[in-house]
């Protein structure tokens, strides 16, 4: 699926990555019962010598036209994931930090369907997508940072208090 081709494309991208959590205020909001967490620092990731040999372009069209963000906007991307989990599919959720305003209306254009739109306060809103049985909500918070996961873990993240030092 187009998920798991822009996340396998991520991962081998990896001049980028930090598996430890660190001082960023977005990987403070990842639930600590998400034991796996990964740090994507986009921006120098970008400007690194292994990913400008490569064909961004093709990366930069998808993005625009399936997820409904530009390339050059995204500053940092953490996902986190329950490892072991004792559920199926695990507990995950994907932070998606911005350099630019977004709508969550803007987000993931070609899925076509319907949105349930939710409003979890503080000017976080939304939408909840079903996706293979499971409710997968989208939500934007202080529309520079894209939540995505369970009903759980977005609530969670929407509400985690950045570190008063980040901000």
């Amino acid at each position: 699926s187009l998920f798991h081709s822009a996340l396998a494309l991520l991962l081998c991208l990896s001049s980028g990555i930090s598996v430890v959590r660190s001082e960023d205020s977005i990987v403070d909001r990842v639930p600590e019962d998400l034991s796996l967490v990964l740090s994507l620092d986009v921006e120098r990731m970008l400007e690194s010598d292994l990913v400008q040999a490569l064909p961004v372009e093709v990366l930069e069209v998808l993005l625009q036209q399936h997820v409904g963000v530009e390339l050059a906007s995204i500053k940092r991307i953490v996902v986190g994931m329950q490892v072991p989990s004792q559920v199926n599919p695990p507990k995950m959720l994907l932070l998606v930090e911005l350099a630019t305003e977004i709508n969550a209306s803007d987000l993931l254009p070609t899925i076509v369907g319907e949105r349930q739109p939710i409003d979890l306060g503080k000017g976080v809103k939304g939408f909840i997508i079903p996706f293979s049985g499971v409710n997968v909500s989208v939500a934007v918070d202080s529309k520079r940072v894209v939540i995505v996961g369970t009903d759980v873990e977005v609530k969670n993240a929407s509400v985690a208090q950045a570190d008063p030092e980040n901000t």
